[in-house]
């Protein structure tokens, strides 16, 4: 099994399983935070840890200059508000 497919079963059953996973999370975003370990991707903080739900999925590079990224899980990071 590839890491690609590893991280979205884990996702998937995360969003599935968990109630608090279970919201408005969004699978993509889910797998990037799965995948940096909970942190914000662009100073390191423990996103929940530091500010509970205040934080987001941001692509890394932008959507509109790269839209064949748009979807892809190694486009995304979680960042703190």
């Amino acid at each position: 099994m590839s890491c690609e497919s590893e991280l979205q079963g884990i996702a998937t059953a995360l969003k599935k399983e968990s109630l608090y996973f279970s919201g408005g999370w969004n699978i993509n975003i889910l797998q990037a935070f799965i995948r940096d370990g909970g942190c914000c991707v662009y100073c390191g903080k423990g996103v929940l840890k530091e500010f509970g739900l205040a934080f987001c999925g941001d692509h890394l590079l932008p959507k509109s200059l790269y839209p064949d990224l748009a979807q892809n899980v190694d486009n995304f990071g979680s960042r703190l508000y």
